[in-house]
């Protein structure tokens, strides 16, 4: 047939084709939708008359003129809409209290965050189960946390961060505090998901880094820049053989550290010190190597001023 344009106001809207029967068929144009034919164009059955995205809502029509007399394509559907009536009625009270609730957008990120970590962990462990290995879920959490414990700045606020930088989780949220304490804009941020390899190269460690991959350009990127490793890491303790910061007991262990600290030690010049013989003095490294030699050095003998030296005629 024919192509025809059908204007509203200066917009085409619509393609009407003039059959040479006298029959009349429009086709309207979808968003998106731009025109390949031009009017006055002789096309035939089935030729492409827009190119772009369909509307969904002609496909979904579409499909149920077609098929609604298919017991096949009913029943598929049917089923469908079973399952989905099934999987929002088995939902926990729980989680359509967590629906109902207005969540400010922080606590909502913030519990889609912990479901998905939730969720790699028991789909790493549904791999295992299946070949009858049994692991501890702390094994893949510390996995999981690592690679989801960077941020992505979406606005950077009053802070010195800048859009798109990637951040440590608990490094932004104590620069937030204290913007909120100032009175300051936080900075805005997104939860990225990160795989292994990236998550192990993009750490503040350069001790954990170096030991995964790239071993060389991490320590002289390192060397160049001066970093420091503050070693908050499992990795980089057990590297040089420091009691990992983990387990329930760390907490105490620290604590106790710093109440040990905290105690006075010996001060060198104590007059109870002065008295005590050499062998009878006890002291700690440090002490020793800032502790005065003159008040140890009379209680040694030099044995160099008794020994007599042979005279030449005893080797003779």
């Amino acid at each position: 047939g024919k192509v025809e344009m059908v204007y509203e106001g200066d917009e085409v809207v619509s393609i009407r084709i003039l059959e040479a029967d006298g029959m009349v068929a429009d086709y309207p144009i979808g968003v998106g939708q731009s025109l390949v034919v031009i009017d006055g164009e002789e096309v035939k059955a089935a030729s492409r008359l827009t190119d772009g995205p369909a509307n969904p809502h002609d496909i979904v029509d579409i499909f149920f003129a077609v098929y609604k007399e298919d017991p096949y394509i009913l029943s598929l559907a049917q089923k469908k809409m079973a399952a989905l009536q099934d999987f929002l009625t088995d939902r926990s009270e729980e989680e359509i209290d967590l629906a109902l609730k207005c969540l400010i957008n922080y606590e909502a990120a913030r519990e889609s965050f912990q479901r998905v970590q939730e969720f790699l962990v028991n789909e790493v462990q549904s791999v295992y189960q299946s070949q009858g290995v049994e692991i501890s879920d702390k094994h893949i959490e510390v996995v999981v946390k690592q690679m989801t414990s960077k941020v992505r700045i979406e606005e950077g606020g009053d802070t010195t961060r800048l859009q798109g930088e990637l951040v440590d989780i608990n490094q932004i949220q104590q620069i937030n505090e204290a913007m909120i304490i100032t009175n300051r804009a936080p900075a805005e941020y997104t939860p990225v998901l990160m795989g292994i390899t990236k998550a192990s190269l993009n750490t503040d460690s350069f001790i954990s880094a170096a030991s995964f991959q790239e071993t060389t350009r991490v320590l002289t990127e390192a060397a160049i820049e001066g970093k420091s490793d503050w070693l908050r890491g499992l990795k980089e303790n057990v590297i040089i053989g420091r009691l990992i910061p983990a387990g329930t007991g760390f907490n105490a262990y620290e604590n106790s550290n710093e109440e040990h600290q905290r105690e006075p030690s010996v001060l060198l010049d104590d007059p109870t010190l002065d008295d005590l013989v050499g062998d009878d003095v006890v002291i700690d490294d440090k002490t020793a190597r800032n502790y005065p030699l003159e008040y140890l050095q009379d209680e040694f003998v030099d044995d160099s001023s008794t020994f007599n030296e042979p005279e030449e005629d005893e080797y003779v």
